[in-house]
């Protein structure tokens, strides 16, 4: 596994630099958007790039782990030949879960942040539009 005993955060911290870097420039650019609808539409784009990238390195992260069927099923504890042997592998099922939970909660932060303010947003700008009399919307 890539980055074994590091903790998550240091790991993701250049990453995350990067992609608000990358998020910061692309929406100075969007001042010259024609109209609320498309900014709204790009700062929505930028986003799901951004959930992209960062989903790319997460995925990069998450441990290789054997199935737990290589391991067998034994029926009694003395099919279990030796005991160090059974913890070196329960703890390093113990590492891969723990490495895994914290990448679907760094992921599941990721979407919530990232994903639902620009649709927040794009929802607010598409009511507003539709909520104007007739007459204001065609001028």
């Amino acid at each position: 596994m890539l980055f074994q005993d590091t903790h998550l955060a240091v790991v993701l911290m250049p990453f995350l630099i990067a992609a608000v870097l990358y998020s910061y420039i692309r929406r100075r650019s969007l001042a010259k958007c024609p109209n609320e609808t498309a900014m709204a539409w790009a700062e929505l784009r930028i986003s799901l790039e951004v959930i992209g990238f960062m989903g790319v390195v997460l995925w990069f992260l998450l441990p290789v782990t054997a199935t737990l069927s290589t391991f067998g099923y034994p029926d009694t504890v003395g099919a279990i030949e030796d005991s160090s042997k059974l913890l070196r592998v329960l703890q390093g099922y113990n590492r891969a879960l723990v490495r895994t939970i914290s990448i679907v909660h760094f992921s599941m932060l990721l979407v919530l942040i990232l994903l639902l303010g620009p649709l927040y947003r794009l929802s607010k700008v598409k009511t507003s539009e539709t909520s104007r009399p007739r007459s204001q919307a065609n001028d």
